[in-house]
Protein backbone atom coordinates (compact mmCIF):
# COMPACT_ATOMS: atom_id res chain seq x y z
CA UNK A 1 0.00 0.00 0.00
CA UNK A 2 2.93 2.30 0.35
CA UNK A 3 3.64 2.35 -3.38
CA UNK A 4 0.28 3.86 -4.42
CA UNK A 5 0.45 6.39 -1.60
CA UNK A 6 4.01 7.33 -2.61
CA UNK A 7 2.95 7.76 -6.31
CA UNK A 8 0.05 10.01 -5.28
CA UNK A 9 2.38 12.04 -3.04
CA UNK A 10 4.85 12.59 -5.93
CA UNK A 11 2.06 13.55 -8.28
CA UNK A 12 0.70 16.12 -5.84
CA UNK A 13 4.11 17.47 -4.85
CA UNK A 14 5.34 18.01 -8.43
CA UNK A 15 4.91 21.52 -9.76
CA UNK A 16 2.13 21.86 -12.30
CA UNK A 17 3.21 21.77 -15.96
CA UNK A 18 3.63 25.23 -17.47
CA UNK A 19 0.51 26.39 -19.19
CA UNK A 20 1.01 27.32 -22.77
CA UNK A 21 -0.88 30.38 -23.69
CA UNK A 22 -2.20 30.20 -27.19
CA UNK A 23 -1.86 33.50 -28.93
CA UNK A 24 -5.06 34.22 -30.75
CA UNK A 25 -4.33 36.20 -33.88
CA UNK A 26 -6.08 39.52 -34.18
CA UNK A 27 -8.92 38.97 -36.60
CA UNK A 28 -8.63 41.19 -39.66
CA UNK A 29 -11.86 42.90 -40.58
CA UNK A 30 -13.53 41.98 -43.83
CA UNK A 31 -13.54 45.04 -46.00
CA UNK A 32 -16.68 46.14 -47.77
CA UNK A 33 -16.98 48.17 -50.93
CA UNK A 34 -19.46 49.99 -53.14
CA UNK A 35 -19.12 51.20 -56.73
CA UNK A 36 -21.47 52.98 -59.16
CA UNK A 37 -21.27 54.57 -62.59
CA UNK A 38 -22.45 58.16 -62.13
CA UNK A 39 -23.44 58.18 -65.82
CA UNK A 40 -26.33 55.76 -65.22
CA UNK A 41 -26.82 52.23 -66.50
CA UNK A 42 -26.59 52.96 -70.21
CA UNK A 43 -25.29 55.62 -72.50
CA UNK A 44 -26.18 56.19 -76.16
CA UNK A 45 -23.04 56.82 -78.21
CA UNK A 46 -23.48 58.77 -81.47
CA UNK A 47 -21.56 57.51 -84.52
CA UNK A 48 -18.07 58.90 -85.00
CA UNK A 49 -17.47 59.70 -81.32
CA UNK A 50 -13.92 58.46 -80.60
CA UNK A 51 -13.96 58.89 -76.79
CA UNK A 52 -16.70 58.29 -74.22
CA UNK A 53 -16.06 59.86 -70.81
CA UNK A 54 -17.38 57.89 -67.84
CA UNK A 55 -17.24 58.46 -64.09
CA UNK A 56 -17.04 55.89 -61.32
CA UNK A 57 -17.83 56.59 -57.68
CA UNK A 58 -16.37 54.03 -55.28
CA UNK A 59 -16.10 53.67 -51.54
CA UNK A 60 -14.18 51.20 -49.41
CA UNK A 61 -14.66 50.56 -45.71
CA UNK A 62 -12.19 51.50 -42.97
CA UNK A 63 -9.59 50.88 -41.62
CA UNK A 64 -7.71 52.31 -44.59
CA UNK A 65 -4.41 50.66 -43.67
CA UNK A 66 -6.02 47.23 -44.12
CA UNK A 67 -8.63 47.81 -46.83
CA UNK A 68 -6.59 50.05 -49.12
CA UNK A 69 -5.35 50.26 -51.77
CA UNK A 70 -8.32 48.85 -53.65
CA UNK A 71 -8.03 47.76 -57.27
CA UNK A 72 -10.62 48.88 -59.80
CA UNK A 73 -10.81 46.61 -62.84
CA UNK A 74 -12.95 46.59 -65.97
CA UNK A 75 -14.51 43.54 -67.59
CA UNK A 76 -15.62 44.43 -71.12
CA UNK A 77 -17.87 42.54 -73.55
CA UNK A 78 -18.66 43.55 -77.13
CA UNK A 79 -22.12 42.31 -78.21
CA UNK A 80 -23.72 42.10 -81.66
CA UNK A 81 -27.25 43.17 -82.64
CA UNK A 82 -28.67 39.90 -81.25
CA UNK A 83 -26.89 40.33 -77.91
CA UNK A 84 -24.41 37.58 -78.76
CA UNK A 85 -20.84 37.88 -77.53
CA UNK A 86 -18.25 39.02 -80.07
CA UNK A 87 -15.34 39.26 -77.64
CA UNK A 88 -14.54 39.98 -74.01
CA UNK A 89 -11.56 40.92 -71.88
CA UNK A 90 -10.35 42.38 -68.59
CA UNK A 91 -8.25 45.44 -67.76
CA UNK A 92 -6.70 44.96 -64.34
CA UNK A 93 -6.21 47.45 -62.84
CA UNK A 94 -7.71 50.37 -64.69
CA UNK A 95 -7.47 52.50 -61.53
CA UNK A 96 -6.45 52.25 -57.87
CA UNK A 97 -8.26 53.64 -54.89
CA UNK A 98 -5.99 54.83 -52.12
CA UNK A 99 -6.56 56.40 -48.76
CA UNK A 100 -6.33 60.16 -48.77
CA UNK A 101 -5.70 61.64 -45.35
CA UNK A 102 -6.61 65.12 -46.61
CA UNK A 103 -10.25 64.18 -47.07
CA UNK A 104 -12.72 62.45 -44.81
CA UNK A 105 -13.72 58.91 -45.68
CA UNK A 106 -12.54 56.34 -48.18
CA UNK A 107 -14.33 57.50 -51.32
CA UNK A 108 -13.07 58.27 -54.79
CA UNK A 109 -14.31 59.44 -58.17
CA UNK A 110 -12.42 57.95 -61.11
CA UNK A 111 -12.79 59.70 -64.46
CA UNK A 112 -12.24 57.14 -67.19
CA UNK A 113 -12.09 57.69 -70.96
CA UNK A 114 -13.22 54.76 -73.11
CA UNK A 115 -12.21 54.44 -76.78
CA UNK A 116 -14.67 51.85 -78.14
CA UNK A 117 -12.90 51.57 -81.50
CA UNK A 118 -9.37 51.15 -80.13
CA UNK A 119 -8.41 48.03 -78.21
CA UNK A 120 -4.82 49.26 -77.97
CA UNK A 121 -5.85 52.41 -76.05
CA UNK A 122 -9.24 51.27 -74.78
CA UNK A 123 -9.28 52.91 -71.33
CA UNK A 124 -7.46 55.81 -69.69
CA UNK A 125 -7.80 56.92 -66.06
CA UNK A 126 -7.80 60.70 -66.46
CA UNK A 127 -7.42 61.72 -62.83
CA UNK A 128 -4.81 59.19 -61.64
CA UNK A 129 -2.32 60.80 -59.27
CA UNK A 130 0.79 58.63 -59.68
CA UNK A 131 3.22 58.44 -62.61
CA UNK A 132 1.99 56.11 -65.33
CA UNK A 133 -1.56 55.83 -64.00
CA UNK A 134 -2.99 58.06 -66.73
CA UNK A 135 -1.41 56.01 -69.54
CA UNK A 136 -3.88 54.28 -71.88
CA UNK A 137 -4.68 50.65 -71.06
CA UNK A 138 -4.96 47.94 -73.69
CA UNK A 139 -7.99 45.66 -73.81
CA UNK A 140 -7.14 42.13 -74.92
CA UNK A 141 -10.59 41.22 -76.23
CA UNK A 142 -10.78 37.52 -77.05
CA UNK A 143 -13.44 35.99 -79.29
CA UNK A 144 -15.82 33.39 -77.90
CA UNK A 145 -13.36 30.63 -78.78
CA UNK A 146 -11.01 32.32 -76.30
CA UNK A 147 -7.85 31.89 -78.36
CA UNK A 148 -7.92 34.77 -80.86
CA UNK A 149 -8.11 38.52 -80.25
CA UNK A 150 -10.93 40.33 -82.00
CA UNK A 151 -10.19 42.25 -85.19
CA UNK A 152 -11.47 45.64 -86.34
CA UNK A 153 -14.01 43.76 -88.51
CA UNK A 154 -15.27 41.90 -85.42
CA UNK A 155 -15.62 45.16 -83.47
CA UNK A 156 -17.48 46.72 -86.39
CA UNK A 157 -20.35 44.27 -85.77
CA UNK A 158 -20.79 45.44 -82.16
CA UNK A 159 -23.83 47.51 -81.24
CA UNK A 160 -23.39 47.29 -77.46
CA UNK A 161 -20.35 47.39 -75.21
CA UNK A 162 -21.06 46.08 -71.72
CA UNK A 163 -18.57 47.39 -69.15
CA UNK A 164 -18.49 46.04 -65.61
CA UNK A 165 -16.37 47.87 -63.07
CA UNK A 166 -15.31 45.96 -59.96
CA UNK A 167 -13.62 47.38 -56.86
CA UNK A 168 -11.53 44.88 -54.89
CA UNK A 169 -10.30 46.05 -51.46
CA UNK A 170 -6.92 44.78 -50.29
CA UNK A 171 -8.45 42.41 -47.69
CA UNK A 172 -11.63 40.77 -48.94
CA UNK A 173 -14.90 42.16 -50.19
CA UNK A 174 -15.88 43.39 -53.64
CA UNK A 175 -18.54 45.32 -55.49
CA UNK A 176 -19.47 45.46 -59.18
CA UNK A 177 -21.51 47.82 -61.35
CA UNK A 178 -22.38 47.75 -65.05
CA UNK A 179 -22.93 50.27 -67.82
CA UNK A 180 -23.89 49.62 -71.45
CA UNK A 181 -22.62 51.79 -74.26
CA UNK A 182 -25.15 51.51 -77.07
CA UNK A 183 -24.30 52.61 -80.60
CA UNK A 184 -26.83 55.13 -81.88
CA UNK A 185 -28.41 53.77 -85.07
Amino acid sequence: MTIPFFAIFLALAAPPPPQQQQKIPDPKPTCTASIRWTNGEQKIVPPGIPVVSLNLFSSVSKPADICMPAEIRLTVSYLDIDGEMICSGVISPVALQRSNKAREGNTQVANIDIRPGSLLEFARWRNGSEAGETNPRKLSCFTIEGQVEATAIDLGRAVTIQIRATVLPAFGGEATTEIRLIAQQ
